[in-house]
């Protein structure tokens, strides 16, 4: 069966360069390399889903600036339904300027553009005939919106817990079935040991199954209500390219493992083992793995 999923969020403009080494001080840096590409949480989770093999939509409040027409091919040439997304007039798109040093580690300096605090009506269509639903917390009325409905109509609802505003994680936390922090986000949420940060995700509503938290080469710690506190390795790789969009694979990865029934643990894996694979390859989102890869990977990593 071909899983049907809509990721509701951000999107942005990438621009990314490659260096040797960051600085220690500021100064003026040659790149080795640079590529434009799409990113943000939502429309990385989307092709992730796409190159997966799920039939997967975005829907996210966009501006109508000369981003948008890049979004659109993007999306299209990656298989992502394009149908439920609705420019803005007037407003504008976010970029990210993604820097990627010799180890893999990057830094990314971000710009939020006006149509994530004027998005325009959701459009509640784009939740039809679905199998999971993703969200992020950069345009909150659209993340609250699509878990509502996700909860009404009984659909897995996976929260991107990226850092943010600890009221807006507050807000949106207590309405997802699952939520995946990144270290960061998670300390957003609740300072201090991840274990009560975990804990207090799962206190906050009687609905949320399972909280995460993804630690980069550590692996993740993650807990399913009622039970202890458990964590799992991260995969080694021989050589660490890009980690950009690592967490987004890994997001895309645990959804549709989720949609396909895996077990928690066996989903869980097949997410990490799929953000692995996309630390070994360039370009951000582009360098996610296909899922004959990621069994493939997993076969020789028991």
């Amino acid at each position: 069966m071909t899983i049907r999923s809509v990721s509701v969020g951000h999107v942005a403009l990438d621009l990314m360069f490659q260096i040797d080494a960051f600085p220690d001080h500021p100064t003026k840096k040659h790149a080795s390399d640079f590529f434009q590409g799409v990113g943000g949480m939502s429309a990385n989770s989307a092709v992730v889903l796409s190159r997966l093999g799920a039939k997967a939509a975005f829907h996210g409040p966009l501006g109508d600036d000369s981003a948008t027409a890049i979004f659109l091919q993007h999306f299209r040439r990656q298989g992502v339904d394009t149908r439920h997304i609705h420019p803005v007039h007037g407003q504008t798109n976010s970029i990210s300027a993604i820097v990627t040093d010799g180890q893999g580690e990057r830094m990314i300096y971000s710009h939020k553009g006006s149509a994530l605090q004027h998005p325009g009506p959701f459009d509640a269509s784009c939740l039809d005939h679905q199998d999971v639903v993703l969200t992020d917390p950069r345009c909150v009325p659209w993340a609250e919106q699509a878990m509502r409905l996700a909860r009404q109509k009984k659909l897995p609802c996976l929260l991107d817990g990226e850092v943010s505003p600890s009221e807006d994680l507050q807000r949106l936390v207590p309405l997802a079935r699952w939520v995946v922090f990144s270290d960061p986000g998670l300390q957003s949420f609740h300072a201090g040991l991840h274990a009560d940060g975990l804990a207090r995700a799962l206190e906050s509503s009687p609905e949320l199954e399972l909280a995460a938290v993804t630690l980069g080469s550590q692996g993740l710690m993650w807990q399913l209500r009622g039970q202890a506190v458990q964590h799992m390795a991260g995969f080694a790789v021989p050589q660490v390219v890009d980690t950009t969009g690592a967490g987004d694979t890994f997001h895309g990865a645990l959804a549709l493992a989720w949609a396909q029934g895996m077990g928690h643990q066996d989903a869980l894996r097949f997410a990490s083992a799929a953000a692995a694979l996309k630390c070994t390859q360039p370009h951000g989102i582009l360098g996610a793995p296909h899922q004959d890869e990621v069994h493939a990977f997993l076969a020789t990593h028991q």
